[in-house]
């Protein structure tokens, strides 16, 4: 038998000599993809639409030149790491780590940008560091909760389909790089490619530069938080100039002349009106320019319409800050907030200034409480509150749910808080579980409003045009029937009369006007103006006043109400009826840049320090901020001016705080009242 042996076919040599893609092949081929992506992002947070890219004559160059920075920050990574490839090549766990760590980064760098667009679209700028500090996330899940409330299917969508099209066609550059070599030599490409990317770096940022291109829009996400870790603490120069102006407007009461002349207060108490009850109820988010009694156009207050003829509104007044806490501070202690991206309620939850809720008790023994819809782990204003002499200090946490009404964690997934009739619910309780005949402060502070505007019910269509607005309205509309149903409370139980109600905003809102959405960024009216509304039938009678005041005023405004006319030593307000007050107020926002401003009569100056930028405006002939007068020769005096008075306040501030962190702190004072017993004995 005969064995027949097969011969081995001859191996095919040209597939074995078939060149393969270097590892700095790879890096390279990632970047140019990555910057193919990074491109149309840019183009889209900078302000472009997709028809840039249809329109290549006219558009197109611009938007490419838009990413000048991320392409920067990609070429030096790219750099790196072939400079890492080249001195460690004969190591192959660092050549392997490269090669799969430098697309990693590629495809988060992309996420990056992605995300980018959405954020420089509600902040005016990239995340920094101030404003992961603002968010808490580290203490409270709302800050990481609206950030996905922001997410939709198709932006997921889109952004997972971008990141696989950009590894896509790096495998593809990859594979193309040996065929592209045998033609043209690396030194060829290299001697073509880098003096193209040179001359692009350059000429887009002169470009950019000399066409004074918003700066915030072209940062790059990543180098813009890192810097921030660094400038976050540089003080702007405000701090440190010179001036000739007194900060007499903002002075401590204790820090006031001696021989201050005294003004009457311009309250008109009828014989038979006994107040003595105080009620504030703070609308969070809420800019006065949506209430119907402030001109807005959509009817969303029928509680505040009910009680027009029973109460008096005050057309300017404002928030000092665009954030909750700092505005807690200046509503409860009448101060002016601290000038820093970091928050008093945070840092100093304990520090020596007198609040409102103090005063009131130490006057009169006042039954006291401070009920919120929303988280007060935020940004430690629970510990803040608990230095404030409650008996009772309850958010969500703490809150039982009365039939019918359920926790936004229940209802809807991106807050932590309850629904503000049950939050309303939870302070009619309180109130029926004490003596009648003891005076009593309470505060409440909504959540509904707060981004993403939580509203369970059927929807009511305004006719905006736009989604988060329209949810927005119907929030509003859903916070003025929780104020309705309090009211109705008091007076079911004969309290109305002795009870002066303060309805107040804690800041605004904004819906795409100067560009912006939110409250944090700038300080425009729908940032800053906030409705202040007193209700009282025996005092009131649908009185409009136009004083310029602010939150700071708030706590002696309620004194002078009740009859007081001295104030605790540490408070900076003014009563709104006193009528030898200033016409001016301040306000600053410190996360995007740094942001200082006053209003002084129908005048309003805001200075970005960061960038040394002003802006005026005329508010009684342009109420919606549309022309900047800051260019005008003839306001250069008003400028300056306004500068010096700035810098006074911002310097009385440092100084005002300063020695309050020194002095000895508040004690915590127990709760005379545990929550939950409280509530058992008012259902």
């Amino acid at each position: 038998m005969r064995v027949r042996f097969l011969q081995p076919k001859p191996v095919d040599e040209s597939f074995a000599k078939q060149p393969t893609t270097p590892p700095h092949a790879r890096i390279i081929s990632t970047a140019i993809s990555l910057a193919f992506f990074l491109i149309p992002v840019r183009a889209m947070t900078v302000g472009f639409d997709w028809y840039a890219f249809a329109e290549p004559f006219e558009q197109l160059p611009g938007a490419i030149m838009t990413a000048v920075y991320d392409v920067f920050v990609l070429t030096l990574l790219a750099g790196a790491s072939c400079a890492v490839l080249w001195r460690w090549h004969d190591r192959p766990r660092v050549v392997r780590g490269v090669c799969i760590g430098f697309p990693i980064m590629a495809v988060l760098m992309l996420l990056a940008g992605m995300i980018n667009v959405e954020v420089v679209r509600m902040l005016g700028g990239p995340f920094n560091y101030r404003w992961l500090y603002y968010s808490d996330l580290f203490s409270t899940a709302d800050g990481s909760h609206a950030m996905f409330a922001s997410l939709r299917m198709g932006s997921v969508l889109l952004g997972t389909g971008m990141c696989a099209g950009m590894l896509v066609l790096a495998f593809a550059l990859r594979k193309f790089w040996p065929l592209l070599s045998a033609y043209v030599a690396p030194r060829t490409q290299y001697a073509a490619a880098l003096p193209l990317l040179g001359f692009y770096l350059f000429f887009s940022h002169w470009f950019l530069a000399t066409q004074k291109w918003d700066a915030n829009k072209l940062s790059n996400p990543v180098t813009a938080f890192l810097a921030s870790l660094v400038t976050s603490y540089d003080a702007p120069a405000l701090m440190t100039m010179r001036t000739s102006i007194s900060p007499d407007d903002v002075k401590a009461a204790v820090d006031r002349p001696k021989d201050a002349p005294r003004t009457d207060t311009t309250v008109i108490r009828p014989t038979d009106a006994k107040v003595k009850n105080v009620l504030v109820f703070v609308m969070e988010s809420v800019a006065a320019e949506y209430l119907e009694t402030y001109g807005g156009k959509y009817p969303v207050t029928p509680t505040l319409n009910k009680y027009r003829d029973r109460s008096v509104i005050f057309k300017d007044v404002y928030a000092h800050a665009p954030a909750t806490n700092m505005s807690l501070v200046s509503i409860l202690c009448s101060a002016y907030p601290w000038v820093s991206y970091q928050t008093l309620t945070q840092e100093h939850p304990d520090v020596p200034l007198d609040s409102l809720s103090k005063h009131l008790k130490a006057r009169s023994n006042y039954r006291t409480s401070f009920f919120a819809s929303g988280d007060l782990v935020y940004q430690g204003a629970g510990k803040f509150l608990s230095h404030r002499s409650f008996d009772l200090v309850q958010d969500y946490h703490d809150r039982l749910q009365n039939a019918g009404q359920a926790s936004f964690t229940s209802r809807w997934k991106f807050l932590n808080g309850t629904d503000d009739l049950a939050t309303a619910d939870s302070l009619i309780a309180w109130l029926n579980s004490g003596d009648a005949n003891q005076p009593f402060f309470a505060m409440m502070w909504t959540l509904s409003t707060h981004y993403p505007y939580y509203f369970a019910d059927k929807l009511i269509d305004f006719k905006t045009g736009e989604e988060s607005q329209n949810r927005y309205l119907n929030a509003l509309k859903h916070g003025d029937e929780a104020l309705g149903r309090i009211l109705a409370a008091l007076e079911a139980r004969g309290q109305l009369d002795s009870t002066l109600v303060v309805v107040v905003g804690d800041h605004g809102e904004a819906f795409g006007r100067h560009n912006q959405w939110g409250h944090g960024t700038q300080l425009y009216e729908e940032n800053l103006k906030v409705p202040f509304v007193l209700i009282n039938p025996k005092l009131f009678r649908g009185e409009t006043r136009t004083v310029i005041g602010g939150l700071v005023d708030l706590a002696p405004t309620v004194l002078d109400v009740l009859g007081e006319s001295k104030v605790p030593g540490s408070w900076q307000g003014r009563s709104l009826f006193d009528p030898a007050r200033s016409n001016r107020v301040y306000f600053c926002a410190p996360w995007s840049d740094f942001l200082f401003g006053y209003r002084d009569g129908e005048k309003k100056l805001v200075y970005n320090a960061t960038k040394n930028v002003f802006e005026l405006f005329n508010l009684n002939n342009d109420p919606l901020e549309t022309k900047n007068l800051a260019g005008a020769g003839e306001q250069s005096s008003f400028i300056k001016t306004g500068q010096e008075y700035m810098a006074a306040w911002v310097q009385y501030q440092n100084k005002f705080y300063d020695r309050a962190f020194r002095a000895p702190p508040e004690t915590t004072a127990p709760q005379s009242e545990p929550p939950q017993a409280v509530l058992e004995s008012g259902q």
